[in-house]
């Protein structure tokens, strides 16, 4: 009788060792695969926001469930690689830039985040253009420096990974 209990004991114990990792481990791989994603940013497009060699995190659901993509959102998008820029333009918006000052819908954007770089040659002044239904105009907040919705067209919502949640600013940990 005491030996039956004894291996009980064990196989309770072993069962409860095996639930304590093994759904800790479930948790995390679905929580990274389907919820939230994190990416190493390699670029500058997104500076002073986001640095090169940052790391963010990105809520894939964001948009999934009935949430909509909002004009300042810091979105993931995919046409042929991943990209992060800040939406600044929805379906049926208008938007122009004439000499890096952004307007849309005929009224100027406040942009506290962008970063002009004068030295460089960049598109700094175009539009007006209407944004179709279902699309987005990004751009990146490093205006002089990134291969944004200017160059590569707009960004249809079906492309639309998840919004940004979080930015680790490796590196750069007292800022």
């Amino acid at each position: 009788m005491e030996h039956e209990q004894a291996v009980r004991r064990q196989q309770r114990r072993a069962w409860i060792i095996a639930v304590a990792i093994i759904v800790p481990g479930m948790l995390f791989f679905v929580t990274t695969r389907f919820i939230v994603r994190h990416h190493h940013v390699p670029t500058a497009s997104m500076s002073p926001t986001i640095h090169p060699g940052d790391r963010i995190l990105i809520n894939r659901l964001a948009y999934k469930f009935g949430g909509k993509p909002q004009v300042g959102d810091v979105a993931n998008y995919r046409l042929d690689a991943l990209f992060i820029h800040r939406i600044v333009a929805g379906p049926g918006d208008t938007i122009q830039m004439r000499d890096n000052v952004l307007f849309l819908n005929g009224k100027r954007r406040h942009e506290p985040y962008i970063m002009l770089t004068p030295d460089i040659q960049a598109l700094r002044t175009f539009g007006p253009v209407t944004v179709p239904p279902d699309h987005y105009f990004f751009m990146g907040d490093n205006r002089d420096n990134a291969n944004d919705s200017r160059f590569m067209g707009f960004v249809s919502e079906d492309q639309l990974r998840g919004r940004l949640i979080h930015v680790f600013h490796i590196g750069r940990c007292n800022e």
